[in-house]
């Protein structure tokens, strides 16, 4: 929920998609185990409340720029500084926050004192024992600007009182700057023709003067981003600096030339939302049919951020401040909007205009700006300002760190670029002689040690690599080195490097396969590398990527032994099942109580009279004692007539006899509907074939038609000699019902189940006969009763 004094840009849709977007981002880094900067801080916070701050504490903390702080980090400061009266001090500007992820306000600041730093205080206790109420001091604004003269300060105050218009709730409402001296307004700039305004400036200046002037140490081109910036130093080259407005943020220079910003802006056309702050404001007549949206948070929020980009990329310059733009399409509104403000003056961009904005700079100009953007971390426009100085030590210092900045950018998702420019830049520190900063150049140095030392560097050379944690180079230097423990050791750092590993280990068993002290070397370390490599899949969820290095072991014995020991029995069962053991699948399915799957195994294995039997036991078991069932009626379900079909199948593959067995069997448990002929024709088929479960199902089947009956479906007019076995069987077969049948059927039907029963009470007797093993089996069918467990 969002506090009722701020508002969301999105709508609800859109918000409850980033949300879901936000739970997949969460749960991929779950999976991956990673941590980004925000579960950074909260563990800092977890750790400090559950074991406290053993650390140094301070008494007083001076914050700047504090806009680009979240509210989180700036939380963790409660537990440096208890001096919450007055030992903190924040400065910023929330007009420039423009850093990613972070939307900043300093009434938020004041939130957060009162509600994670004096409620937890011991201070306030104390007060609040009083009756006192510790109270915070209240901001108070530098409204006094030093750096830049009026004209800027109200064109940054032009910027403001948009924000404040549209986005009341982003900034805090401060009194607008005033500055000490007057200075030259800020120039639109406009050419007469269709030339890119920066080739007119830069090619201007050196087509007619013969030399690449240019601008000077004090100005600098600002664009968007790092496209445009890579643009325009294309055209302009060496002729002046060129940052983007998140580069230049905390940065002054006395002109600044704002390139292209509107042009290159995500809100194209919607700029006109202007016009309805300008006639709101009376600043254009309600009469100009001038066309324009209405202000809309959910379809306008990008402005807000635009905004707090203009107001950074304008407060940059001290003295001077162009704008010019390649397209008059989306520029016009805030043009307009300067322009009925008197903010602005309109140049036209001609050859007196060109000469006046490019200024010179010395050398000791030059070499200080270049120390400044060195500071920033701007190292590629450091190089430039270091050139132009003349200052070839820190021109190549600059470039080194860039490339290092290069490499440490991308190293993890490309690895061949940070590898060139780590060895480009220890090249670079080694020629002005700073070795200590070649060294941190892992890669350049091992490259160093392999081809100036010889083979009796080469173990310093690989764990030159392992620093720069370049493991696939450290390996094969120490497999060179024949450091065979540190090589798989540097094998083990990342799955990409694993079956290089596993290459390593073939190419040494290739080696030393006729040197037995070596093989036996070998040999314990591919044991131990290969443990090593299953146990970290293993240990991170991998089961995947573990099994490759599973299946490599020595034998099948220590296969085993791994995944039974963890417990990964479903992986065993498929690499038995992979390797053709079907025999050992089969009690792997067993000991998991998957019944179809070792029949499949068994089936496999070749053992179709055991498969068989145990299919039909399952047919009979699910049929008589699943879900809800008492043992009677035999349940219907989809799968049954086909699992009787398999079942056929395999019999008639172990003999005729045994095929005819389970024929019989497969008749006596199918849920096709049966007559009183055929289910007495299965019953006549189960006392032939001595199987007193077809008997008993038959039985029970037959006595439930009888029992299931009208009286009227009874003949009951039958002779003497009707109550004979054979009689009945004919009445039976002939699909006729009589008292004398019911009797038949129940008093056969009752003599297995006594049998059954006198069986359960003398179980553990004298050796048994045939009979009684037939009665044994009966129950163990029925009843689930497997004497293989």
């Amino acid at each position: 929920m969002l506090s009722d004094k701020r508002f969301s840009s999105l709508n609800n849709d859109k918000r409850d998609k980033i949300y879901d977007i936000f739970l997949e981002y969460e749960s991929m880094k779950c999976t991956a185990k990673e941590f980004d900067l925000s579960d950074f801080v909260n563990s800092l916070h977890s750790s400090l409340v559950s074991e406290g701050y053993h650390g140094d504490m301070v008494d007083f903390v001076y914050i700047d720029e504090v806009q680009d702080l979240t509210m989180t980090q700036i939380a963790l400061l409660k537990y440096v500084c208890m001096n919450i009266k007055e030992g903190f001090l924040f400065a910023g500007d929330t007009a420039q926050t423009i850093a990613r992820g972070i939307d900043f306000r300093f009434e938020d600041i004041r939130s957060l004192f009162y509600t994670a730093f004096l409620a937890e205080t011991e201070v306030s206790n104390q007060g609040l024992k009083h009756g006192k109420k510790v109270h915070l001091s209240d901001m108070f604004q530098l409204s006094q600007n030093f750096r830049t003269h009026c004209g800027i300060l109200r064109m940054a105050q032009s910027i403001m009182s948009l924000l404040y218009f549209f986005f009341p709730s982003s900034v805090d409402k401060l009194n607008p700057e005033t500055g000490l001296v007057y200075g030259e307004a800020p120039v639109l700039l406009e050419s007469d023709n269709d030339e890119n305004v920066i080739m007119t400036i830069f090619g201007e200046s050196k087509t007619k003067h013969g030399n690449l002037h240019g601008f000077g140490a004090e100005q600098v081109i600002l664009v968007r981003d790092d496209a445009a910036k890579k643009q325009i130093i294309d055209l302009v080259g060496k002729q002046a600096l060129v940052l983007t407005i998140v580069e230049c943020k905390g940065l002054e220079f006395q002109d600044v030339l704002l390139y292209n910003f509107f042009g290159s802006s995500p809100l194209r056309n919607k700029w006109r939302v202007l016009y309805g702050y300008m006639k709101d404001r009376d600043i254009i007549s309600h009469s100009e049919e001038i066309s324009h949206p209405g202000f809309d948070r959910s379809k306008h929020y990008l402005l807000c951020s635009e905004l707090k980009q203009l107001y950074v990329a304008i407060t940059r310059t001290r003295q001077r401040l162009w704008i010019c733009e390649n397209t008059e399409d989306y520029c016009r509104p805030m043009f307009d909007y300067w322009k009925k403000l008197c903010l602005v003056e309109v140049r036209l961009l001609d050859s007196s205009l060109i000469q006046a904005m490019q200024t010179g700079s010395s050398s000791d100009d030059w070499r200080l700006r270049g120390t400044k953007l060195f500071n920033e971390g701007q190292f590629e426009m450091a190089t430039m300002c270091f050139e132009k100085a003349g200052d070839a030590h820190r021109e190549k210092l600059a470039r080194a760190a860039g490339l290092v900045a290069t490499a440490n950018r991308v190293i993890s998702t490309n690895l061949e670029l940070g590898k060139a420019s780590l060895q480009t830049a220890s090249e670079i520190y080694e020629s002005i002689g700073m070795h200590e900063k070649a060294a941190t150049c892992y890669i350049k140095l091992g490259m160093v040690y392999m081809q100036k030392c010889g083979t009796s560097k080469l173990e310093d050379a690989g764990d030159c690599f392992a620093m720069a944690e370049c493991w696939s180079e450290a390996a094969e230097v120490f497999l060179k080195a024949k450091c065979y423990t540190k090589c798989f050791s540097m094998c083990s750092k990342g799955k990409k490097l694993f079956n290089l590993g596993l290459q390593f280990l073939q190419q040494l068993e290739e080696e030393h396969s006729l040197e037995n002290s070596k093989s036996l070397e070998v040999s314990a370390i591919r044991t131990k590398y290969l443990d090593n490599c299953a146990q970290h899949y293993f240990e991170r969820g991998h089961i995947k990527h573990m099994m490759p290095f599973v299946k490599a072991f020595s034998s099948m014995d220590h296969v085993r032994a791994f995944l039974n020991s963890r417990n990964l029995v479903d992986e065993l069962l498929s690499l038995e099942m992979e390797m053709g053991n079907f025999l050992e699948a089969a009690g792997i399915a067993k000991h998991n109580g998957d019944v179809l799957l070792e029949v499949d195994m068994l089936e496999k294995a070749g053992l179709f009279e055991d498969a068989t039997r145990l299919l039909l036991l399952h047919i009979i078991v699910d049929s008589l004692w699943s879900s809800n069932s008492r043992g009677w009626p035999p349940k219907r379900y989809a799968e049954k007539e086909q699992l009787l079909s398999k079942a056929k199948e395999m019999a008639e593959k172990v003999s005729e006899c045994f095929y005819c067995f389970v024929c019989v069997e497969a008749d006596a448990l199918s849920d096709v509907n049966k007559s009183l002929p055929s289910l007495n024709c299965t019953l006549v088929e189960g006392r032939k074939c001595a199987n007193l479960l077809v008997e008993l199902v038959a039985s029970r089947s037959i006595l439930d038609v009888h029992l299931q009956s009208r009286a009227s479906g009874y003949n009951i007019e039958l002779g003497p000699g009707s109550e004979d076995e054979n009689c009945c069987n004919d009445m039976l077969a002939s699909n006729q019902m009589s008292p004398q049948t019911l009797f038949y059927v129940w008093n056969n039907w009752k003599s297995i189940i006594i049998k059954v029963l006198s069986q359960l009470c003398h179980a553990d007797g004298p050796e048994l006969n045939d009979y009684a093993v037939m009665y044994e089996d009966l129950c163990a069918k029925y009843f689930w009763i497997a004497k293989r467990w």
